[in-house]
């Protein structure tokens, strides 16, 4: 398939990003942000206050959020979340809004407050001039990076990172040569890292590697089902980079469907991003879905997906002059990669005498495994039994299991896969006493 330019919406993206290097932004408060807020095992935290540029909101059980009337341009987003025993979680990121558009990737790690630490520093060109609104990302290698920009002195400041965590910290923009170190903060420690930012090249650019995908479907539940629903996706996928980089919008309030994509990190100093395709069927047009300006991490994931359908995905390397010169300075496409979205798996009444569990037709599975718990699901809870050792196509499975204790509540969850595993629906939390 021959190569494509980006969409408009993703060059306007990047020509809002030139405006804020020094141009004449004409900006009103025009847009929107949404996001979301997990803790530090990446579940989402409900409740939490998020603050930006004078307005709040409070998170959904899903740890979303969405703000309107945002000043447009750099723009800073605060989280506070108070846990059941009262200890405070905080939390930041910085997003670049556009006029008229609304930011959908904005992510924010909480962590108690007194795990977090300081990184700071001065950003100067080769010259020795201070640079301002430089954006400046920290990862922690674990997906998408938080980020900051530098002010008008040219320092910028992480005060919200996590302690004892290795954070990689660059600083890059449209133009520039980036710059960047390794550091490790402590708790309230305060570590100084200066950065220089030369002339950008035009570097020969390849194409991103080996890039796959993987599409879930999942009830939207409350409380602290959807955290633990996302801890399911992560404890049966340990790779998952659930501080999602570039979600699009969900198009459903009763399930999430998305497209995890995943590829090879690529490392150099003209590098400015990645540009995400897609088609809508198989074999269509590949049109620019995505600019993701955060060249440190590798993943994507597209909740803007509808169920019982087939898209194709293919990603592109940018280099830090596009889109001038788009011939040299994007890539081409990396391999396409086809990938399936089921449908919503739906539990039926379970049965006793014997145990079976049972689930309804409609989610377009080619095989389904149980997964037993003796407490309710969620982070430091082990499954007490699957059925992965006879993977069945049908819609029920007698339990064989060790024997269960009598008047004692179990939990479950039946997972539906197809397409070798790249495709998979999860039902919600099912329970029943023995």
């Amino acid at each position: 398939m021959k190569k494509l330019t980006l969409l408009a919406v993703i060059v306007a993206a990047l020509t809002g990003a030139l405006i804020g290097c020094g141009g004449d932004p004409g900006f009103s408060a025009s847009s929107s942000i949404t996001g979301k807020v997990v803790d530090l095992d990446s579940g989402p935290l409900r409740g939490a206050i998020v603050r930006a540029d004078g307005e709040s909101t409070i998170t959904t059980s899903s740890g979303g959020f969405q703000l309107f009337g945002i000043t447009n341009g750099e723009v800073k987003i605060t989280a506070e979340y108070f846990d059941d025993s009262g200890a405070t979680y905080e939390g930041e990121t910085w997003v670049y809004n556009f006029a008229g558009e609304e930011t959908k990737s904005a992510l924010i790690v909480a962590a108690p407050e007194t795990q977090l630490g300081e990184v700071w520093g001065e950003i100067r060109n080769r010259d020795g001039a201070l640079l301002e609104n430089m954006p400046v990302f920290a990862y922690s290698g674990a997906g998408s990076a938080a980020r900051t920009f530098s002010n008008a002195d040219g320092i910028y400041e992480f005060k919200r990172l996590v302690g004892g965590i290795d954070y990689e910290i660059t600083a890059m923009a449209w133009g520039y040569r980036s710059d960047g170190d390794w550091v490790n903060p402590t708790a309230d420690s305060s570590i100084r890292l200066d950065l220089v930012l030369g002339d950008a090249g035009t570097p020969t650019l390849d194409p991103p590697n080996f890039l796959t995908a993987i599409s879930w479907v999942s009830p939207t539940v409350d409380g602290r089902g959807q955290r633990d629903i996302e801890w399911f996706k992560q404890m049966y996928e340990p790779d998952r980079k659930a501080k999602k980089v570039g979600e699009t919008r969900n198009l459903r309030d009763d399930l999430l469907a998305e497209v995890e994509l995943e590829w090879d990190e690529q490392r150099f100093d003209d590098h400015l991003g990645w540009g995400v395709y897609r088609a809508d069927v198989v074999g269509g047009l590949l049109n620019g879905l995505y600019f993701m300006d955060d060249p440190l991490s590798a993943w994507f994931f597209d909740s803007g997906v509808q169920t019982r359908r087939s898209y194709e995905y293919a990603v592109t390397t940018l280099s830090a002059w596009f889109p001038d010169d788009y011939e040299r300075t994007e890539s081409l496409l990396s391999n396409i990669v086809e990938v399936e979205v089921l449908d919503r798996l739906d539990l039926r009444p379970f049965l006793y005498n014997p145990l079976e569990f049972q689930w309804a037709a409609g989610s377009y599975s080619e095989d389904y495994i149980v997964f037993l718990f003796d407490r309710y699901p969620g982070p430091g809870v082990d499954s007490v039994w699957n059925s992965s050792h006879q993977v069945t196509t049908g819609l029920s499975f007698v339990y064989d299991g060790p024997s269960l204790q009598v008047n004692k509540e179990y939990y479950y969850i039946v997972l539906g896969l197809a397409n070798n595993d790249t495709s998979r629906t999860l039902s919600e939390i099912g329970s029943f006493i023995r």
